[in-house]
């Protein structure tokens, strides 16, 4: 059953009505034991109309991405279709997802290496998630407009570090665009193997596989919960997954 996975959700600048993007996560095994949709977990997640946000070929199956090639950073374009993006391993991801004045539910996702930014790349990547953020909040209503990111890896000091600046770089520019702070999902693994993201855009629901997730003990040794928190506390969460 989907409700046994773990799920977390993001908040509070949307209107009465509006849900949030919620996220299931869990490892490969997880999802095999809980969704009916097995099968399908390492294909589209039993979706319909996905659209294959592919950040090894550095384009999606339609035009419109923006990206600097293969294995650098792609964001898909802005539309109504479910996405799946593969090989999470160091990078992260932003997926913002709003409602049209006439009800139509839109959303993009960006998968992008943080030690691939170098300085004239990441001017680049910055400029266009900016296009993307300003088109987002001009084809949406006002106050239902959420993002959340996801990925990322720790697994020594220099790879923190990257992950903490893209996070900080990432919600500074949710911020400064869409005038909220975007919530990290699960924070980031440990290990050096892939998280896979899909993103089922009318439910506006999140499938997040990962090798293991990540937790913090909450208040016994048996008690845990997700690791989720605003990008701009990243400094203060970073001792959790240490």
């Amino acid at each position: 059953m989907r409700e046994k996975l773990p799920i977390s959700k993001s908040k509070e600048q949307l209107i009465k009505g509006v849900n949030p993007i919620f996220a299931c996560i869990g490892t490969l095994e997880d999802f095999e034991n809980s969704l009916k949709t097995a099968p399908h977990i390492n294909d589209d997640f039993g979706l319909n109309n996905v659209q294959n946000v592919d950040w090894f070929r550095g384009h999606t199956e339609y035009e419109g991405s923006l990206g600097a090639g293969p294995g650098t950073y792609i964001i898909s374009p802005i539309n109504t279709f479910n996405k799946l993006s593969r090989g999470f391993y160091c990078c992260t991801g932003l997926i913002v997802a709003g409602i049209t004045p006439d009800g139509q539910k839109i959303s993009f996702l960006t998968h992008q290496d943080p030690h691939m930014l170098v300085p004239s790349l990441r001017d680049k990547f910055m400029s266009d998630l900016k296009q993307r953020l300003n088109d987002m909040k001009k084809r949406c209503k006002n106050g239902t407009i959420d993002a959340v990111i996801v990925g990322g890896e720790v697994n020594d000091i220099s790879i923190e570090n990257v992950y903490i600046d893209s996070i900080k770089l990432l919600g500074k520019e949710v911020q400064e665009n869409l005038g909220f702070e975007p919530m990290v999902i699960n924070g980031p693994k440990i290990s050096m193997l892939r998280d896979t993201v899909g993103y089922d855009n009318e439910n506006r629901r999140i499938y997040f596989i990962r090798p293991e997730t990540t937790q913090v003990e909450h208040s016994s040794a048996e008690d845990f919960i997700p690791s989720d928190f605003p990008a701009n506390k990243v400094d203060k969460y970073k001792n959790k997954w240490r």
